[in-house]
């Protein structure tokens, strides 16, 4: 314990690779089941990487990705310099300089002997060349053997750390609903409540979302309960922060509102999102919500702990682990249970990114207790198979190509005829991060172009079998369109 406006140096002698959480001892007590102070985010962590290993970011901006390119390839993708550093322009009083970035590494996280980037998402690569570690680093390759359910083990890695935190002490994104005398208890189990590293997206706001015609889900006309609240392509990336919420007015919405006549005017005021107010951009676009990047086949380790009282299952979709990598006859997993304090490494199997079948698109993992991840406790690993250099944004439109005002790269409004996601709110789409390529291995293809021709309204399609007009009529309403 300290006392107030005092500091001092803690030093960490961890005895071997992995996870550990750190936290208060001095605030064990109080918050629910003596959780202390997780219940407001007060955690961090410390992963432990092999001797010898280097530490990089993973998830740039479209900016820092040009400033760590010394070149291209023959086929486009940009030839990275890792120990890149931002320009130093203190002598202009440059934007770098005022940000403190000027002559600071980019990508590498130590200078100086000193961190100077904490990520979730990292590379850690090894002092081979080539970023491979020796054979040393792990007990079979030591040895000269290797298992083969983990064939990739002395590449360099990707990181990712989840940490779970629950019973989070959170203000709900509709209060009068969750907070109603008679619908309280029903909307308890769906709320915001359960995280993972400061993110949730709990079912019970994305529907009152859907039916208050507000967010990306304002419009669509199947999104009915469970189906949908864990789609990207419905509800956007989760976690994701915007320059306006959707509960920006519409939070004052109360219940009564909806079906008394007599409340007509609250409803009115309080009940619909003006469109003036709906999202325009998000936030922080090197890592604007609650999802993993990879490249298909990127050894990829997780560093999962528990912040939290409760009792958890990791699961993940589309991958497995073994128990142990040590040994190849070992439990082969895609769900551990964590207990609070706790951490777990996953190396997932079989060339990591994508699994055995080389899988592209999102993996979801999640706490496999349905009450927990239908309060918000999931999160996306989006598995690339084309190389992602960022989307450029609005703000780098400038004459040097590089935002102007101080942190302006936390605008992550898309430039015209960027690359970006789709978004059910935002026209201009959401950032795309730029993902650093782990050395050593073969890069993804770059993107092909494209271009949107003349799109032509659709009513009506006349189909001989009449066992598929249902489903084709509803296809063709809900799309709308055809290209």
């Amino acid at each position: 314990m300290l006392n107030l406006g005092k500091h001092k140096n803690t030093v960490f002698s961890p005895l071997k690779k992995g996870a550990y959480l750190v936290s208060n001892d001095g605030a064990v007590f109080g918050g629910e089941g003596s959780a202390g102070d997780s219940g407001v985010g007060l955690f961090g962590a410390v992963t432990v990487q092999p001797k010898g290993a280097n530490f990089y970011r993973a998830q740039l901006t479209e900016e820092e990705m040009r400033l760590a390119t010394k070149g291209v390839t023959r086929t486009g993708q940009p030839i990275i310099d890792y120990e890149a550093t931002y320009p130093d322009d203190c002598k202009t009083q440059g934007v770098w300089c005022q940000e403190g970035k000027a002559g600071k590494p980019i990508l590498n996280m130590v200078f100086n002997r000193r961190i100077m980037h904490g990520d979730i998402n990292a590379l850690i690569i090894g002092p081979g060349g080539d970023g491979r570690f020796p054979l040393e680093t792990y007990p079979l390759e030591s040895q000269g053997k290797q298992n083969p359910t983990v064939p990739t083990r002395l590449e360099p890695f990707r990181e990712f750390v989840s940490i779970f935190h629950d019973e989070n002490a959170v203000t709900q994104a509709f209060p009068y609903f969750f907070e109603h005398q008679e619908l309280s208890h029903t909307l308890h189990g769906v709320r915001d409540g359960f995280m993972i590293n400061y993110g949730s997206g709990g079912v019970g706001a994305e529907i009152i979302a859907n039916r208050l015609k507000a967010g990306p889900m304002q419009d669509c006309i199947d999104c009915a309960y469970e189906e949908f609240f864990l789609s990207s392509f419905a509800v956007g990336d989760a976690a994701m922060l915007v320059d306006n919420p959707a509960n920006l007015v519409i939070s004052q919405c109360q219940p009564e509102y909806l079906t008394d006549p007599n409340y007509a005017k609250e409803k009115k005021e309080f009940c619909e999102q003006p469109k003036e107010q709906r999202a325009t951009q998000a936030y922080y676009p090197h890592d604007p919500a609650n999802v993993h990047h990879s490249y298909i086949g990127d050894f990829v380790k997780f560093r999962n702990l528990h912040a939290g009282k409760e009792q958890h299952i990791f699961h993940l979709h589309n991958h497995q682990w073994l128990f142990n990598a040590n040994d190849d006859n070992s439990n082969y997993i895609d769900a551990q249970g964590i207990g609070p304090g706790s951490g777990y490494t996953y190396e997932i199997a079989f060339g990591g990114s994508g699994n055995r079948n080389k899988t592209v698109g999102d993996a979801i993992f999640h706490c496999h207790f349905y009450p927990h991840f239908a309060q918000g406790m999931w999160y996306m690993w989006r598995n690339h198979d084309v190389f992602e250099g960022g989307t450029r944004l609005n703000v780098s439109e400038t004459p040097d190509g590089f935002h102007q005002n101080k942190f302006g790269l936390q605008y992550g409004q898309p430039a015209l005829k960027s690359r970006a996601l789709p978004d059910g709110e935002i026209v201009a789409g959401t950032p795309i991060p730029a993902i650093v390529p782990l050395p050593g291995k073969a890069m993804a293809v770059m993107p092909a172009r494209w271009k949107c021709k003349h799109a032509q309204w659709i009513t009506s399609i006349m189909v001989l079998s009449p066992m598929w007009w249902n489903r084709i009529k509803i296809l063709a309403i809900h799309s709308g369109l055809l290209v």
